[in-house]
């Protein structure tokens, strides 16, 4: 192949190939298996995208077509600089005569310092976002940042948004989230949850030298179960060293299975876990009956 395609995309085990630069795309859809290729749809008009691109490739199954979408990667109110108020989108339909067409832009403030790569998931496309008009900081500590996902109906060609729940940082930075698609589910998380890292592996080496080789490992941290299906890396540094064990342990010569289970079917783990951390405890032992851990035993207990 051309040494200056790149992939764009992948669904259902087709590529979406580029050559140029962002915005000033050709696409091509390349079959691995059969070797097929479709016909080019170069773009037009960009103008209006502006330098930061948002993209996504994805199906939609109502009309049985592949799209691949281009959208600004910002449209700021705020700022008096021309590049961050443009705001344009544009979809390439895949048929016999690829074409690309223009479409109404999303109306409502946003930023990402995220991934431009948009996730497919049910005919859609979405990209992790925040609202730049509602951010409060403290000189260079953001304080208060309201994230929400932008999404494109693939079979309307129409955006839209999903709100996530507020979250305030008491002082501390923002997280940056991450977006996946796991368990044919959309989840948004965020990194403060890595401190679990050192006790899944501790949990891990124990079982092994304790002669166990069929282990079940629940987890109700969607980063520990990312980390261990290699659907997430980390960075550098001890997250990176950790990581590592941790899949190397997966490799030995055992079963070994990591389930992700709900925070609200795992109460009492996360109660107990959460008192020892709020007191910097490394071990916590309880010698008499926790008067606090009834009602939330009962609702380990009770039916979802």
């Amino acid at each position: 192949m051309d040494k200056q395609l790149s992939i764009e995309g992948s669904c259902n085990g087709l590529l979406c190939l580029s050559q140029g630069r962002t915005p000033n795309l050709i696409l091509t859809l390349f079959n691995p298996c059969t070797g097929s290729i479709s016909r080019t749809a170069p773009t037009e008009n960009t103008s209006k995208l502006g330098r930061w691109i948002l993209y996504g490739f994805g199906y939609d199954t109502l009309h049985d077509k592949y799209k691949f979408v281009m959208c600004s990667g910002y449209n700021h109110p705020l700022r008096d600089d021309d590049k961050m108020v443009k705001c344009g989108a544009k979809v390439c339909t895949f048929d016999a005569n690829p074409s690309w067409k223009e479409v109404d832009r999303p109306k409502f403030p946003y930023y990402t310092i995220g991934n431009n790569h948009g996730k497919f998931f049910r005919d859609t496309l979405n990209w992790l976002m925040f609202d730049p008009t509602k951010d409060v900081a403290d000189g260079f500590l953001m304080k208060h940042r309201e994230w929400f996902i932008l999404t494109f109906d693939l079979e309307t060609e129409s955006f839209g948004r999903l709100c996530l729940p507020v979250r305030e940082n008491n002082g501390a930075d923002v997280d940056l989230p991450i977006l996946e698609v796991l368990k044919n589910c959309l989840y948004v998380s965020f990194h403060h949850d890595l401190y679990n890292l050192p006790h899944c592996l501790k949990g891990m080496l124990l079982a092994w030298e304790n002669g166990f080789r069929e282990v079940i490992c629940e987890t109700d941290n969607i980063e520990v179960y990312m980390i261990a299906h290699k659907v997430q890396d980390i960075g550098t540094g001890l997250n990176l060293d950790l990581t590592s064990k941790i899949r190397d342990l997966l490799h030995r010569n055992w079963w070994i299975e990591i389930r992700l289970i709900q925070r609200t079917a795992n109460c009492v783990a996360d109660a107990m876990a959460k008192t020892a951390a709020r007191h910097h405890y490394p071990h916590m032992e309880w010698l008499q009956s926790w008067s606090d851990l009834i009602p939330v035993l009962r609702q380990d207990l009770s039916p979802l």
